[in-house]
């Protein structure tokens, strides 16, 4: 007899962990990378959350990703300039798994993030994992037993919907203070356009 599961994928630590998430101070035109250790050796990775079943096999059918919370001046937050580039590095379909006995592996991603004139403040990016709408488990006797995965519907295409399973992460922009006699964080291209509308 089958049951139902929220498929919960976490952020991996160690080698595997999004250096990237909850960095501040990133300058303008300044990039910083999630890989950790020299570049493009230890990628970020997901799994799934072990604490959420003793045994599960899921499958991952898409990827998408968009940065959900942008901050800074009226222009940078009007033309929504993402300070991130991700990229999903397993092909898909892709089977993920977690056994408490034998257990687990995980998905990596390539995430990298490039300050952005007029950006100032908290960045918010957040990854979609589609999901197959059946997943796996098993009996201690090695019976297979069919999983209905409940994660929340999401579209990517504006047609379909899957359950999808999302982990987000962070970034903080600065912009260098404007000299005045009460310093602001506003970048020149803000400055000269409240200039321009001031006269």
């Amino acid at each position: 007899m089958g049951f139902s599961t929220n498929v919960s994928l976490i952020f991996a630590s160690g080698a595997g962990a999004n250096t990237l998430n909850g960095r501040g101070g990133l300058p303008a035109l300044s990039t910083i990378s999630a890989t950790s250790g020299p570049e493009g050796v230890n990628f970020p990775q997901v799994k799934i959350d072990p604490t959420t079943a003793a045994a599960l096999t899921a499958f991952i059918t898409g990827f998408s990703f968009a940065q959900t919370v942008y901050n800074g001046g009226a222009a940078y937050v009007a033309e929504q300039n993402g300070i991130y580039n991700c990229t999903n590095l397993s092909n898909l379909p892709f089977q993920i798994f977690y056994n408490a006995s034998y257990g687990n592996n995980s998905t990596g991603y390539s995430l990298s993030a490039t300050g952005q004139v007029c950006a100032s403040g908290l960045q918010i990016g957040t990854m979609y994992y589609q999901l197959s709408s059946t997943a796996l488990s098993a009996t201690s006797a090695g019976t297979v037993i069919p999983v209905t995965v409940t994660n929340p519907l999401v579209s990517f295409d504006g047609v379909n919907a899957y359950p999808t399973a999302s982990l987000t992460f962070s970034a903080y922009c600065i912009n260098t203070p404007f000299p005045s006699d009460n310093p602001v964080y506003v970048c020149q291209g803000e400055f000269a356009r409240i200039q321009q509308y001031l006269g």
